[in-house]
């Protein structure tokens, strides 16, 4: 047993490193000649610029050369792009902005596993593959209701998870948003292995950076676990047009004590595609844990 979590870590690790690489490698990718004289700077005017790697930045431009532009992007970050990487340059309304920030920000409605407030609009929605062997798929029956579910699907256990959710938004304003919702969490050939949790969530901040607050509370205590509740404590921060950094934690209160989970990691998102890097670890009151490395892969639809 312990030999083939080694080589699962193992190959977790690989992937990430080898995901990470790539990222890198289409963040930086240079691309073929493409001429930008008819853009003129305009530090009110709202642009969406596409590179040939399919990679977009929406912001304003404050300057432009013969071989370069000077742009600001929508997190306030100020820095080049070479005219030779920019496949299309667009003007944006203010409208056509909000209706479609969504999506050039996929992941808001969740940190790494843990879901913060806000909800997706109705009919959007996202399919995540987390660890390699647990796919979950989540989807908006209304501007305020979200339900999802997922089963493991790793090849060499005898038993499978399965869990479903819902959230429903009891708030929203500005710079806060409240919602409650359901988790279960079930494993096959395990009649008692169950777990209920109902949970309530508050997120301040806005799409750019947020702080999320929580608490879940076991509702099947008779059931064979010895979880009784949970605090949920997580936050993220956009750091450019493209990456986010994770942090998602939790306080678990068990009949044996308290376990801390700890996590960290980065949010590399497009239009509609997302990957999280990062690692887990715990502390609980009579022992440590190792951490855990962690990778998803989502498409937001």
């Amino acid at each position: 047993m312990i030999l083939a979590v080694q080589k699962f870590l193992k190959n977790i690790l690989f992937i990430t490193i080898l995901f990470s690489l790539l990222s890198i490698r289409l963040t930086l990718a240079q691309t073929e000649n493409h001429s930008n004289s008819f853009v003129e700077p305009d530090s009110l005017r709202i642009v969406k610029i596409t590179l040939l790697d399919s990679t977009f930045s929406i912001g304003t431009i404050i300057e432009k050369s013969d071989t370069s532009i000077l742009f600001k992007s929508s997190s306030d970050l100020v820095f080049p792009i070479r005219t030779d990487r920019i496949k299309e340059i667009s003007y944006i309304s203010a409208d056509s902005l909000v209706n479609n920030h969504s999506s050039s920000n996929p992941g808001i409605t969740r940190l790494f596993f843990s879901p913060t407030a806000p909800t997706s609009k109705a009919g959007r929605g996202y399919f995540t593959l987390h660890e390699v062997f647990f796919p979950f798929i989540s989807i908006a029956l209304a501007d305020i209701v979200e339900l999802g579910g997922g089963v493991s699907i790793y090849p060499e256990g005898d038993k499978q998870y399965y869990f479903f959710s819902s959230k429903f938004q009891i708030y929203n304003s500005n710079n806060i948003s409240a919602s409650a919702g359901l988790v279960y969490l079930g494993i096959s050939k395990e009649s008692n292995g169950e777990t209920l949790l109902g949970y309530g969530i508050v997120t301040l901040g806005n799409e750019k950076m947020g702080v999320t607050l929580g608490y879940g509370q076991n509702l099947l205590p008779q059931k064979k676990n010895d979880l009784s509740g949970l605090f949920i404590v997580g936050g993220d921060t956009q750091i450019s047009d493209h990456i986010k950094l994770i942090s998602e934690n939790y306080l678990l209160l068990e009949e044996e004590g308290i376990t801390v989970v700890y996590s960290s990691g980065v949010r590399f998102f497009g239009e509609n595609l997302a990957a999280d890097i990062g690692f887990f670890g715990a502390i609980d009151s009579s022992k440590g844990w190792p951490f855990l490395p962690w990778i998803s892969f989502s498409y937001n639809f």
